[in-house]
């Protein structure tokens, strides 16, 4: 694969010239940072380093948090796709202090998406929220959105993404998600204000038998 440009020697980046000498820096600074932080640089946000390799399912999603039935709660299913993953778990615990029910699910795969368990979770939310460190329009929102069209299911979706439009340089990608809306706390304010908590849940209006 490419070398990250922070492990590429001045020799490579100026002269695109790679050499013994530069590898030995690669390595060197590699070696550092290994060193410096006890772990492995390229580990992926939220994904624990396996002594074992364990093979994944493809287009299989992971629950990693199931509702807990909470009485009266409105239920909120979170789907946080790749390093968006956090940020949907730092919302289901804000949501959660609110008196919401949460459930957050990892999709891992958008081609093919799990569709059992998109369904699943629709079939039994008050509001699906889909969130990705993508464009949204194209994006895995759309995806879901299709998917419970075509299944004819009325839950609504709230999609979380970039806005279809350039996105300008920052100084950190932190500060664009906050200019843009991509954190856990804007998205609180926006599940309070497609599914108020305080009105009846899906849940029990089925129990109602209504």
């Amino acid at each position: 694969g490419r070398l990250p440009v922070k492990y590429m020697s001045v020799e490579s980046l100026t002269l695109k010239r790679f050499s013994v000498a530069s590898d030995v820096w690669a390595f060197a600074v590699y070696m550092w940072e290994v060193m410096s932080y006890s772990a492995v640089p390229w580990a992926a946000e939220g994904v624990e380093i396996k002594e074992e390799p364990k093979l994944l399912e493809v287009g299989k999603a992971e629950v990693i948090q199931h509702f807990n039935n909470k009485e009266g709660a409105r239920r909120i299913a979170i789907f946080g796709l790749g390093n968006l993953n956090s940020m949907a778990m730092e919302s289901a615990q804000q949501l959660a202090d609110l008196g919401y029910d949460v459930a957050v699910i990892n999709p891992r795969f958008t081609k093919p998406i799990d569709a059992a368990t998109t369904l699943f979770f629709a079939e039994g939310s008050d509001l699906i929220v889909t969130m990705e460190d993508h464009a949204l329009p194209g994006g895995y929102g759309s995806s879901v959105v299709e998917l419970l069209n075509e299944h004819q299911i009325q839950t609504p979706v709230m999609r979380v993404g970039w806005p279809d439009q350039f996105i300008e340089h920052a100084t950190s990608a932190n500060h664009l998600r906050e200019k843009y809306g991509l954190t856990s706390s804007e998205t609180v304010r926006r599940v309070q204000e497609c599914c108020p908590g305080h009105q009846t849940s899906k849940a029990q209006i089925k129990a109602s038998g209504s």
